[in-house]
C-alpha cells in the first residue's frame, strides 16, 4: 500500500480512525484506560475558534502520557500532525 510522503497512517487506517474515533466536545471530561504499552485512543473534535487549548491527563506516577494532535486534510485525505506533547502532564 502506498503512503504519501510524510504520512503516518495508510488510507485504510485513516478511514478506520474517522469512523471509530470517539467524539469529544471541548470542555468535556473523558475517561479512558491504558490497556497495554503503546495503546492508542483516538478522539475527534472541532475547535470553535482559534485559541490555545490545554489537555490534562491523570496517570499513575510510573507512566508518562503522550498526546498527538492531527488535522484531517480533506483535499489530500490524510491526517497531518499538528503538534506533539510528551512532557509529564497531570
Amino acid at each position: 500500500m502506498m503512503m504519501e510522503v510524510g504520512a503516518i497512517f495508510e488510507k485504510e487506517q485513516i478511514a478506520q480512525i474517522k469512523e471509530n474515533a470517539r467524539v469529544y466536545n471541548i470542555g468535556d471530561r473523558i475517561e479512558a484506560f491504558i490497556q497495554f504499552s503503546g495503546d492508542q485512543d483516538f478522539y475527534r473534535f472541532t475547535v470553535p475558534h482559534t485559541a490555545i487549548y490545554q489537555f490534562s491527563f491523570a496517570t499513575p506516577d510510573d507512566m508518562t502520557p503522550s498526546a498527538l494532535l492531527f488535522e484531517y486534510d480533506e483535499k489530500k485525505t490524510i491526517l497531518c500532525q499538528s503538534t506533539r506533547s510528551t512532557r509529564s502532564i497531570g
